[in-house]
């Protein structure tokens, strides 16, 4: 369980406008470093207002409703299609062509988040870990979702297990900076709960990321605007079972439904596990921007041996906004 936790750990990585649905045509180191690249499109200038939609995360290729709205997200032998309906997006997974969740999220109108939804599981053969509901085809899991007063996403509760929840902390800045996920558990018909079973750390200042800063000096703080903040951080896709069986409330990368988890590119996480303190899994990434300050590439390494594991190409649709194609 722990090598496929490290596993789905280094990993970890990412929009939307709501509105109506339309026909389905689509638009198809050893430290933490940043590189700013110069802008090579000639048509395209760094100093005209841009609108910017990725199409590209790492191995994961997204396109587009014409209205502008995520229509699929393709990895190797993994797909997700999304549709929409007033205030309703639907999100289904695809392992090698079969169905393995299907998720529905509700979103409030006047503030564009979501508040509630539903994931069915379909307990794929060789793919589902340990299904709850041992011969089962399918389970079905709601969770709820609160906000905090400057609307970031505060607490992830299982409707009708309250006990199976995940908390959210920001610091002053507005970053993302823990998640803590407690799991329940039933035990001869009878729901027990384990306490906290993991948490996330998370960090962003640039030098506080870094093996060594400027030893004996005091360092100052450097942060890098996220130009395209995505619910990367704690999201386990194109594993779409998370770190335990209980479901997983948000196995969504790309919509914008869940508040703005973060101000700035993340630095480095760490998993960590209360029960057992001496275990932890970990990534640090470097970065390299465009002249716009959005990433092109980035690469992650392991927090304990520095060892490269995955480089993630970023690509976009940029168009120049008022400017109609």
């Amino acid at each position: 369980m722990k090598a496929l936790v490290t596993k789905m750990t280094a990993c970890i990585g990412l929009i939307l406008s709501l509105g109506a649905c339309r026909e389905n045509d689509v638009v198809t180191p050893n430290e933490p470093t940043v590189e700013i690249a110069h802008a090579t499109n000639d048509v395209i200038l760094p100093t005209i207002p841009k609108n910017y939609k990725i199409t590209k995360f790492g191995e994961a290729n997204l396109t587009y409703y014409n209205d502008g709205r995520l229509h699929t997200v393709t990895h190797p032998n993994y797909s997700r299609e999304y549709t929409y309906n007033g205030n309703t997006i639907k999100a289904t997974s695809y392992i090698d062509g079969k169905k393995a969740l299907e998720d529905t999220y509700l979103i409030d109108p006047a503030t564009k988040r979501c508040y509630e939804s539903t994931q069915v599981d379909y307990f794929l053969s060789g793919v589902s870990m340990y299904p709850i509901n041992f011969g089962a085809s399918s389970q079905t899991s709601v969770w709820k979702y609160e906000y905090n007063a400057q609307g970031q996403l505060k607490t992830i509760t299982r409707k009708n297990s309250p006990s199976t929840r995940t908390d959210l902390v920001y610091n002053a800045t507005g970053d993302l900076i823990r998640t803590g996920t407690f799991v329940n558990y039933m035990d001869n018909g009878v729901e027990k709960t384990t306490g906290e079973r993991y948490f996330f750390t998370f960090t962003y200042n640039l030098n506080g990321s870094q093996r060594s800063p400027n030893p004996n000096q005091i360092a100052p703080v450097q942060y890098l605007d996220d130009q395209y903040p995505m619910n990367s951080h704690w999201v386990h896709l194109p594993n779409v079972y998370g770190l335990d069986t209980w479901g997983q409330p948000i196995p969504e990368r790309y919509l914008s439904i869940f508040g703005k988890q973060s101000k700035h590119l993340l630095m480095s996480q760490t998993l960590h596990y209360p029960n057992d303190p001496y275990y932890k899994a970990g990534a640090y990434y470097s970065y390299k921007l465009n002249a716009d300050g959005y990433v092109t590439e980035r690469k992650d390494y392991n927090s304990y041996n520095d060892n490269l594991l995955e480089t993630k190409p970023y690509d976009y649709l940029v168009t120049n906004i008022g400017v109609q194609f």
